[in-house]
């Protein structure tokens, strides 16, 4: 049991990592809370499915919120592309200048 407890934790720790927890380079974008692990999310993997969008319960319409999130990172020259076999994605270079601080608003 003990080992069960310790393997959920580490796994609820590389989540959190994984969706940047404690990375604050996203405030700037001064985004609602379901948004903004929704940006955590397309920042921190190659791809997102709205079946992991409701899988992780970060929204319940991926559709809606990708689109006023796109919205938003309109003003900021970041764009959420889309494939409908795929998913979501960012470029590598979006990411990057999230990542590192360097996105200005237009």
């Amino acid at each position: 049991m003990d080992e069960e407890v310790e393997e959920l934790r580490s796994r609820v720790q590389n989540l959190e990592e994984l969706l940047g927890k404690d990375d604050e380079c996203l405030t700037v974008f001064r985004l609602p809370p379901a948004m903004n692990e929704l940006l955590r999310l397309l920042i921190a993997t190659s791809t997102v499915t709205p079946a992991m969008m409701r899988r992780l319960k970060i929204v319940t319409e991926s559709k809606v919120t990708i689109m006023r999130l796109r919205k938003h990172l309109r003003g900021w020259d970041i764009k959420i592309n889309c494939s409908r076999k795929t998913g979501y994605w960012i470029s590598d270079e979006d990411k990057e200048r999230v990542r590192t601080g360097t996105v200005t608003r237009l």
